[in-house]
């Protein structure tokens, strides 16, 4: 009667539905161990669910005859002779349950409608799949000691009234028998593995063959493919690829860049070994070139008249046209002297686009003031529009079925401009989260009715539509009929979901079953953005591919095959990688920004450096960052440990006056092309990509900055000695912060530490007598309440004014009362500064909660006054934040702050980790060099600099040292 220890295998093998039971007694303590198995079973979120009451003798009587009456009452009913199969499982079930020792009745201890007040099944049907596993549990335990058992249903007749009289408050579940087996049991039979194992909800699970430009197209989604037939792959598992088979990577954008015999051969192949599969392209279109006894086999193909229409970018921009705003556009053909003043008003740059093309190969940018790049278009037939240079691409997935269209959540599409074509090199869809609400609703809007109009045409299966998001509107750009590049991403997070793929739901849509329903998929997140590198957009080392798990932002890489060995064509594809973070961000401008870092593209700034232009050096060294080599980190270690600036930031020291204030560890800092390296005659050099641009000093921690002072507080808290100064700290924390209402891309981390005016004298004191070799002093960092912020400032002026006469230069908040302004002269102040940051009122308010509350007016007025005290040779200074406004704000913030004589800053924007901004993308090193210019142009006009005056203090700030 049990007492052995049977195997797991054995016990799920010989469990069997038990009927017959002996008389004998189930011992007391078999019944605690069925049920001790039964709470161990796995629950969502720990809940335990369930709930058990056992009935034996007595009670089981009861039960037994309670269950009899409502039996007898129903099966003399009408409903009798409709359902005898039903009421026939229950009679048997009734007589087993007299025979068995034990019923065990199982109960729902959550059911939503009481615990949540509404029924929600999701929520329900964890529960009982969770006590399902613990009924399974009390099964095989029994089989384990030798005990049968049967699990019945067969009690819901009377549900009601076992609910009452046993427990009101749960959800019956079940009754499980048990007791001795009286001889052997049934085994019924099972269906074989194979005849169970979906991997797909289509017909054709694990019987298809791929066919498309990428094996890892489909790595999601890899089992439900015996093989796959590629341009790019690694010509492993079935995969057959040309360009590893040809060892050269070639553009898979032109139309017929590989044979049609490739890919009969390819299919051929895999065809001996799978002789029933079916094909499944990514582009259905290109199915028909294949032999007519191929085409059969051809699954989830649009008919070709209709695959036609939708590759015709100007006639599907036609039809739309009635039903969506779309981009402007005329059909020429384009010959010399051609007027384009008739065609869009304004307009000085227009969009070239090849009728039949993708990837934006055939999508050429013309500038006229460049005529003679028109020269090859002689001749050609184009669509023509427009170049929207502030707008956001957009793609958006659907899958079109007999019934239903789903609609997956859009990305933002990453295009850059190489060789004058505007190329696509992948998509961010947690970017495209950000658009604001009423963008993703018209965006939502736009593309159901698009969706529609596909439908009635008899289009099945998944398309994508493009749109741009201008600053006035949103229009339609093409339709994708086809897989995307980006479809990968969607899989990614559907899979994570347990969610069909985009594969999958192809089939179901070609099948006509039921898709998953909107709702389902409107719950799904696509936290991921992506990158397709093209020849020429990557050249960093390799080993960044291989050393991918050291970098925390990268999900991983596909390199479809790709070998430095290849010969490889211009701007062709090599490798993708994907991102669990945002790689773009939208810039005040309306236009999508993607880390510097990310691509290597040889332009004009890549020239200019290698020439050792300094302005240029140091945009790219502010905005990417540096690396420093383990072999000179531990060179460096001799003399000191380097010293952490502001900004999360190391500073360096370049060409014996070029100050730079350079980021690291922040996103995609690995990616930098800035690395500090060791010679062998023990240089510390700078180097870009694998060109030597410069010796290179970096600034180490002076020696005093790790000493306490009475109040247990370090030194470097309260003075921080960076370039050629000591700043000093009037507050160790900021007011605003502790507010809530902090700068949002400010690292000051909230202090509830208190420091004396005392204690930061005494520091004063102390630089000033064992490290006097700073050449000024900067009191400024923190904030205090305006009401008493120029009071403490004015005392640690005065105070370092009587043991000093180094420049003192102050930045703060704006003092309420102008006469402030001469005090702070009259104590010895030299220059002023009161930080605007961003110019745009608004803008202000949304990044700056708290300091964004002060009027323009009021910062004008008390920096009128300063020029007044001061004079307007650059001693008084406002800061403006470059990337957190529209350049057209920005500049002109610039333009007015000269006009009163104030010597404008810019400051870089940098998203601190930690901080709200941190996702945010800085300006690209292109747009950085033009404010550049457009600032020191509107500088001259009044006879200015953009600031500040001292090299060293430019360390973080867009300028180059000047004459004073």
């Amino acid at each position: 009667m049990g007492g052995k220890i049977m195997e797991l295998d054995k016990a799920i093998t010989e469990r069997n539905s038990c009927r017959a039971y002996k008389n004998d007694a189930l011992k007391d303590i078999e019944i605690d161990q069925i049920l001790d198995a039964a709470r161990l079973a796995p629950s969502p979120k720990n809940r335990q669910p369930w709930r058990f009451i056992v009935l034996r003798q007595n009670l089981k009587i009861e039960f037994v005859n309670m269950i009899k009456t409502a039996f007898s009452q129903t099966s003399s009913s009408k409903l009798y002779e409709e359902k005898l199969r039903e009421f026939n499982s229950e009679q048997n079930s009734l007589e087993t349950m007299e025979k068995a020792d034990t019923i065990i009745l199982v109960f729902n201890h959550y059911p939503s409608i009481k615990l949540l007040g509404q029924e929600d099944k999701l929520f329900d049907y964890t529960n009982i799949q969770a006590i399902g596993a613990a009924i399974q549990n009390m099964l095989l335990k029994a089989t384990d000691l030798g005990i049968g058992s049967l699990w019945i249903c067969d009690i819901f007749s009377c549900y009601q009234q076992i609910c009452n009289e046993y427990y009101e408050d749960g959800q019956l579940v079940a009754a499980v028998a048990f007791g001795y087996p009286s001889g052997i049991g049934k085994i019924t039979s099972r269906k074989s593995v194979d005849e169970l194992l979906i991997k797909s909800k289509g017909k054709y699970s694990n019987n298809l063959i791929w066919v498309g430009p990428r094996e890892s197209d489909i790595d999601d989604c890899k089992d439900l493919f015996c093989g796959s037939v590629t341009i790019m792959g690694s010509n492993q598992n079935n995969n057959i690829a040309y360009c590893a088979t040809n060892q050269t990577r070639i553009d898979h954008n032109i139309p017929k860049c590989v044979d049609d015999s490739f890919w009969i051969t390819g299919i051929q192949q895999l065809k001996l070994q799978y002789p029933d599969a079916k094909i499944m392209y990514y582009n259905a279109e290109f199915g028909f070139s294949l032999p007519d006894k191929m085409k059969n086999s051809i699954i989830c193909c649009n008919k070709e008249n209709i695959l036609k229409l939708l590759k015709d970018k100007s006639a599907t921009r036609k039809i739309f046209s009635s039903l969506v705003p779309i981009v402007p556009f005329q059909e020429i053909v384009y010959f010399s002297n051609f007027d384009f003043s008739t065609l869009f008003e304004d307009a000085c740059k227009f969009i070239f686009q090849e009728n039949n093309s993708s990837g934006g190969y055939g999508t050429h940018i013309i500038d006229l003031t460049h005529t003679n790049d028109l020269n090859h278009f002689l001749g050609k037939k184009f669509m023509i529009s427009p170049y929207y240079e502030k707008s956001i691409p957009i793609n958006v997935h659907l899958i079109i079925g007999e019934k239903s269209i789903l609609l997956f959540p859009g990305s933002v599409q990453i295009m850059k401009i190489i060789n004058n074509k505007m190329l696509y090199l992948g998509a961010d869809f947690i970017t495209f989260q950000d658009l604001s609400i009423d963008y993703r609703i018209k965006l939502k809007e736009y593309t159901k009715k698009l969706g529609k109009y596909l439908q009635k045409l008899g289009y099945r299966g998944i398309v994508g539509f493009d749109f741009i998001i201008t600053e006035e509107e949103i229009m339609f750009v093409e339709t994708n009929a086809r897989f995307q590049a980006s479809t990968h991403l969607l899989n990614m997070a559907l899979k994570n979901m347990k969610f069909p793929t985009m594969q999958e739901m192809q089939i179901t849509a070609f099948s006509n079953n039921e898709l998953p329903t909107q709702k389902l998929l409107d719950s799904l997140i696509v936290p991921y953005s992506m990158i397709s590198y093209i020849e020429g957009t990557w050249n960093k080392s390799y080993s960044l591919l291989s050393d991918q798990k050291k970098i925390s932002e990268i999900v991983s890489v596909f390199k479809d095959g790709y070998s430095i060995k290849d010969s490889i064509q211009k701007n062709v594809y090599m490798f993708k990688m994907i991102f669990k973070t945002n790689c773009t961000s939208i810039s005040p401008d309306n236009q999508v920004n993607t880390y510097e870092n990310l691509f290597d593209i040889k332009d004009e700034l890549y020239k200019l450096i290698l020439q050792k232009d300094k302005l240029q050096i140091k945009i790219s060294l502010l905005n990417q960052g540096v690396i420093i080599t383990d072999k000179a980190k531990f060179f460096i270690k001799q003399y000191g440990k380097i010293r952490n600036a502001v900004f999360s930031a190391v500073d360096l020291t370049i060409f014996n006056d070029l100050y730079i204030n350079c980021p690291k560890d922040l996103k995609f800092s690995e990616f930098t092309p800035w690395r500090i390296d060791l010679q062998e005659n023990d240089k510390l050099v700078l180097v870009f990509y694998d060109k030597i641009i410069t010796e290179v000093t970096l600034d180490l921690e002076d020696m005093f900055c790790h000493n306490i002072i009475k109040s247990n507080i370090k030194f470097s808290d309260v003075c921080f000695w960076a370039t050629d100064r000591l700043r000093v700290h009037h507050t160790l924390s900021c007011y605003l912060k502790k507010q809530s209402k902090g700068c949002k891309f400010c690292e000051v981390v909230p202090s509830e530490s208190i420091i004396s005016i005392d204690d930061i004298l005494d520091v004063v004191d102390f630089y000033l007598k064992k490290a006097n070799t700073f050449r000024h002093f900067l009191i400024g960092g923190g904030s205090e309440p305006r009401t008493i912020e120029y009071k403490n400032i004015l005392k640690i002026v005065k105070h370092i004014r009587e043991k000093s006469p180094k420049d003192i230069y102050v930045m703060s908040l704006p003092p309420i009362e102008k006469k402030v302004l001469k005090e702070y002269y009259n104590a010895g102040v030299t220059e002023i500064g009161f930080n605007i940051e961003i110019f745009d009122p608004e803008t202000a308010l949304k990044y700056m909660p708290g300091k964004g509350q002060i009027p323009r007016e009021e910062y004008f007025s008390i920096l009128r006054e300063a020029v007044n005290i001061w004079g307007a040779t650059g001693n008084v200074r406002s800061l403006l934040i470059v990337g957190l406004e529209s350049e057209e704000s920005l500049l002109k913030g610039i333009e007015e702050l000269c006009k009163i004589g104030v010597m404008p800053i810019l400051s870089v924007f940098r998203p601190i980790s930690g901080t709200s901004t941190e996702n945010l993308v800085p300006p690209s090193n292109n747009y950085l060099k033009r404010i550049y210019e457009k600032g020191t142009a509107i500088c001259e006009k009044y006879s200015l600099h953009l600031g500040p005056n001292c090299p060293a203090c430019q360390n973080n700030t867009l300028s180059l040292p000047f004459e004073n």
